[in-house]
């Protein structure tokens, strides 16, 4: 749903909460209050992510990629603040099927903003195994030294020791001449 339509529901519960209130109805008056609250943490924190993000703490990434793909206009559905965890949750969904894409959806994440550590240094990690894919070893290795500093409270420790023993195996492929060699073999 748009932001500006649950601008404009907080809104008319604000208008109806009013109203009760100065009606003198009671109850009803007490009941027309979590309907503006709820109109108003809605506009600022959308559905479908704190959904996924609630799919994805039990492990499931199927039913957090429901949950986010509803999200088809990130700019107009999503308050910019949060933004960046939109395109972090999509990245992290389309990992299992789309690399690219889900490099494409870190770089985004990056760009807009995590606002804690450990978010950006498993959207650098990601994006170091793109470029490990790739055969760029030197920019993994920047993007995996990048994600050891953000990553102050040792939650992505794991992660950042296996992508440089994977980062040891992976050859540098940046040079065309070199990927063309190491397709056709070394003596024919």
């Amino acid at each position: 749903m748009n932001k500006n339509v649950k601008l404009l529901i907080a809104l008319l519960g604000l208008a109806g909460t009013i109203f009760v209130f100065t009606q003198d109805l009671g109850v009803w008056a007490w009941l027309t209050i979590p309907l503006f609250v709820g109109g108003l943490f809605f506009y600022f924190f959308n559905e479908y992510l704190i959904l996924g993000f609630l799919r994805l703490r039990k492990q499931d990434i199927e039913g957090a990629k429901k949950w986010v793909g509803k999200i088809t206009h990130p700019e107009k559905q999503i308050w910019e603040t949060s933004l960046g965890y939109a395109y972090y949750m999509k990245g992290i969904v389309s990992a299992q099927d789309n690399l690219a894409d889900a490099e494409q959806n870190m770089k985004a994440a990056l760009k807009h903003g995590l606002p804690f550590g450990h978010d950006r240094a498993i959207a650098k990690i990601n994006l170091a195994a793109g470029m490990m894919r790739k055969g760029n070893k030197k920019e993994a290795q920047r993007l995996i030294n990048e994600a050891k500093k953000d990553d102050k409270q040792g939650v992505a420790k794991a992660q950042i020791k296996e992508m440089e023993k994977h980062l040891k195996k992976v050859p540098n492929l940046r040079n065309p001449a070199q990927r063309q060699q190491r397709q056709r073999g070394k003596y024919f």
